[in-house]
């Protein structure tokens, strides 16, 4: 949990110093996909992108959400089948 703190403090800080295209480059290396639909200005996207990407599920957050939306693809697609999802 501390760990979290400090890397919200981190990127907290960063934004105040740098600023959000500076994070904005930064979640180009580890997200390009959210980068390219994320303004560089938009300091609250870039902050929470990254923050999702480091604290929580250490894989960029437009895989994240691809993968959510098959999830609920799939999900409606068995319920409106009749099927039972696997």
């Amino acid at each position: 949990m501390r760990s979290k703190k400090r890397l919200r403090s981190r990127l907290e800080k960063e934004m105040e110093v740098r600023g959000s295209i500076a994070l904005h480059e930064e979640l180009k290396l580890v997200d390009p996909v959210s980068a390219e639909e994320i303004h560089p200005h938009n300091r609250q996207k870039n902050y929470a992108s990254l923050g999702v990407f480091f604290i929580f599920i250490k894989s960029p957050i437009s895989k994240h959400n691809r993968e959510e939306k098959e999830k609920k693809r799939h999900s409606m697609t068995a319920f409106f089948s009749g099927s039972q999802p696997k």
